[in-house]
């Protein structure tokens, strides 16, 4: 299709061209259109703007170093043999409420526009980096992306997939990790400063997990780390929080996580525990959310509130082998009273031998501490 020319389809329903197209011209036209390539690769240099469903199949890849305009509709792009996949150094533009899907091959990334979905399936995303704009989502369903990612809109992943790249988030971003039949776990391969919205969520109670491989996660002033919907949460990272942990279901930090003094932290539930590997905490209220520390180093855990507490349960649990001498937290304050069949602190030697586990809690209220207090496996707690 010469430069000047136009392909147009006109009237309703769907048009089909069967050939490997080299547009540089236009494409456009009211009713949708089905490429296909016939194994080879389609080339537009030119503009696509369709009214109806632009459906691409049985191509090896589609490269675009033009317009591809879905302001007005869909696009579903499936590729095959071990050709380019989708590429683009042109723009790519899909307007809000529009859906672009492209499952099977790589592809190579670029700046998505306009407001509207990317799905990609069964991709592997090369290039200089993937830029996701504001308002624009982006959704991986088992990708690997071995590139760098700017994140100003929505990141979802739904199935298993990798972000061996640089991570970069804006404020206003969203990063949604969300199960739906099975589990879900997002990997990032090295650390990286949430300054959005960072969420675990699951439509249906799987598992939902994200890893970060090396380095360590912050979660900067003003963000948020969120869980939601029911089932288990786990971020196998090590976190430093300094914005807000919001949990609506239990969540498990795989690795410690850091508060440091004068940070503007803030943790909320409405009952779901925080599980945490160790801590290094000095200063932080926790509103309705049960901490349990789990076998780690026990860093530091100084300056801390547990307030709007189910008085029935347990507000601090403390999981540990046992070493010897004692281990201390500082002006600990519980202002919720716990009642029969609840606890304050509830210390579990792990092994069961000794050096028995021994906290020494100094408690700035709690008076009734030694009252509810659960024992376990030799521990000892010493309420100073």
């Amino acid at each position: 299709n010469a430069a000047g020319a136009t392909i147009r389809t006109t009237g309703t329903g769907t048009r089909a061209l069967n050939t490997v197209l080299d547009n540089q011209g236009t494409v456009d036209g009211t009713a949708g259109l089905t490429l296909d390539g016939r194994g080879g690769t389609l080339t537009s240099s030119g503009s696509v703007a369709m009214g109806g469903l632009l459906t691409v199949t049985n191509a090896a890849a589609f490269t675009n170093t033009g317009t591809l305009d879905l302001t007005s509709a869909d696009a579903a792009m499936t590729f095959t043999g071990t050709g380019a996949g989708f590429s683009t150094t042109g723009s790519l533009s899909v307007g809000t409420g529009r859906l672009m899907t492209v499952t099977n091959g790589p592809f190579v990334s670029t700046t998505v526009t306009g407001g509207g979905t990317l799905r990609l399936r069964t991709a592997t995303v090369t290039g200089a980096g993937l830029t996701v704009d504001a308002g624009t989502t982006v959704v991986l369903e088992t990708v690997t992306v071995n590139a760098p990612v700017a994140l100003g809109g929505t990141l979802v992943v739904e199935r298993p997939s990798t972000l061996s790249g640089a991570l970069t988030t804006g404020a206003g971003s969203t990063l949604r990790v969300d199960s739906f039949v099975s589990g879900v776990n997002l990997t990032v391969a090295s650390g990286f400063t949430n300054n959005g919205t960072l969420e675990l969520a699951s439509s249906f109670g799987a598992l939902t997990t994200m890893t970060v491989t090396t380095g360590t996660l912050v979660n900067a002033a003003g963000a948020t780390i969120r869980t939601t919907g029911t089932g288990t949460r786990a971020l196998n990272a090590s976190v430093t929080n300094t914005g807000s942990v919001d949990l609506e279901a239990a969540l498990t930090i795989g690795g410690q996580l850091a508060d440091p003094v004068g940070a503007s932290s803030s943790y909320r539930s409405t009952g779901a525990a925080l599980t945490v590997t160790d801590v290094a905490i000095d200063g932080a209220v926790f509103v309705g959310m049960p901490v349990i520390i789990d076998r780690g180093p026990l860093t530091q855990f100084d300056n801390v509130t547990f307030d709007q507490m189910d008085p029935a349960s347990t507000q601090l649990t403390v999981r540990h082998p046992g070493a010897v001498g004692a281990f201390q937290f500082n002006n600990l304050t519980f202002l919720t009273d716990a009642v029969p069949g609840g606890f304050y602190v509830r210390a579990v030697d792990t092994d069961g031998a000794v050096p028995f586990l021994t906290l020494d809690l100094e408690a700035g209220v709690a008076l009734d501490g030694p009252l509810f207090t659960d024992l376990v496996g030799g521990a000892v707690v010493n309420w100073l």
